[in-house]
């Protein structure tokens, strides 16, 4: 089963392409795309938070175009928890727009809160991001580098994906 995770973010939303069976996972694809909301009136101020959530989800929709049908079988997002802190709306406008893309598309899709991508891949909810990324490459069948921890969250939430798909039953993961 081949599986687009994705880490959104209003900075930087990462994104992973993992293979996975019985015998663990492969990453075949990592990026990410950079923008950043809060800074774009300083560093472009022509550029608005709509063209910037536009951007996130063209990308977003190229890749599952790009890979439909060969490498991706499903999508897992983070869902972002409740906030009341500044940027939570445009987190929320981020992933109303990622979901509406992949909706368009038909596809399977699983969100994962981040406390439960850290309790499905490390055992406890509370983990930091360096346990993640170490509980992220004991699952990988091959050494796969990660540019940052976009890209390695990414592939946790579609790690997450996967285990939860082979303790609901829905299957062996493939």
């Amino acid at each position: 089963m081949k599986i687009l995770g994705i880490d959104p973010s209003y900075h930087q939303t990462g994104w992973c392409v993992i293979d996975a069976n019985e015998n663990g996972c492969t990453v075949l694809k990592t990026g990410s795309i950079p923008v950043s909301l809060y800074r774009s009136k300083k560093v472009a101020p022509e550029i608005t938070e709509a063209q910037n959530i536009s951007k996130i989800s063209n990308e977003i929709d190229y890749l599952i175009r790009k890979f439909w049908g060969t490498w991706i079988d499903a999508v897992a997002i983070e869902k972002a928890p409740p906030l009341r802190r500044a940027g939570a709306n445009l987190l929320q406008q981020v992933l109303g727009a990622i979901k509406a893309v992949v909706g368009a598309k038909m596809l399977d899709y699983r969100e994962f809160y981040p406390m439960t991508v850290k309790k499905l891949l490390t055992g406890f909810g509370g983990a930091e991001k360096a346990q993640v990324a170490r509980a992220v490459k004991e699952r990988l069948v091959e050494l796969w580098e990660f540019k940052n921890y976009d890209e390695s969250d990414a592939c946790a939430i579609a790690i997450a994906y996967w285990i939860q798909k082979k303790n609901d039953g829905d299957g062996d993961g493939n």
